[in-house]
């Protein structure tokens, strides 16, 4: 499947997520575009109004709002950084992280927390979108050189946090895997541009970003003693 297509069926995928987590009707349509896209089109983005809508209305009703994370895999030259996801969750308390930040309690996986009315509809974004982020990020990751040669590979958790501004601020690892890893994972999300946030919220993200060399350039004991 091409790049845009793939990207097209996970944004629908997640889409129906949302959808039977907070209990809306969505029936996605069919992709019948020939050829690849930018992995969104006029269709998706009605799509996404459209769910979007009736979080809105089900808030203004005062019904409990579910929002689950995002999860795309990505690729960078002959290594991975794969199920990545954006763990979103806003509060109202201060913090020094950034010039008028919150600090932000800490939370089990999101697919467990529950929104009772102070969810944000309008949350901060990277510029251009999921596409736009995941591009970001296959272009910047770069598996060091240390880290390939001695097999190493899993899973690093990045944190930071979205000012009202967009800026990025309290990049930290709170899930370490190799120093050399662990820097790579923060110099990439310090590389980020401001985010998009319409709504001007203070927001904190986790990132579990997966280091995966490929197959045939790791033997499976050192896989094994990895893993």
């Amino acid at each position: 499947m091409a790049k845009g297509k793939s990207i097209c069926a996970y944004l629908k995928n997640l889409r129906r997520q949302i959808a039977e987590a907070n209990g809306i009707d969505y029936s996605p349509r069919q992709c019948t575009y020939e050829g690849d896209c930018s992995g969104t089109c006029p269709a998706c983005e009605r799509e996404r109004e459209y769910i979007e809508s009736q979080l809105s209305l089900r808030q203004k009703w005062g019904a409990p709002l579910k929002i689950v994370g995002l999860s795309v895999a990505l690729a960078s030259g002959s290594a991975s950084a794969s199920d990545l996801q954006e763990e979103r969750v806003d509060s109202s308390k201060e913090s020094r992280s950034c010039p008028e930040s919150a600090q932000l309690e800490d939370h089990e996986d999101l697919e467990d927390v529950v929104f009772t009315g102070a969810l944000v509809l309008h949350r901060p974004t990277f510029p251009g979108g999921d596409a736009a982020l995941m591009s970001f990020l296959k272009e910047n990751i770069r598996y060091p050189e240390e880290a390939r040669e001695k097999g190493i590979q899993g899973r690093v958790r990045v944190s930071f946090l979205v000012c009202r501004d967009g800026s990025i601020a309290d990049v930290k690892i709170v899930q370490q895997l190799h120093p050399l890893l662990d820097a790579e994972a923060v110099r990439v999300v310090k590389l980020m541009p401001k985010w998009e946030n319409q709504g001007k919220t203070r927001e904190r993200f986790d990132l579990p970003i997966s280091f995966s060399l490929e197959k045939d350039s790791v033997s499976s004991e050192k896989k094994n003693q990895v893993e």
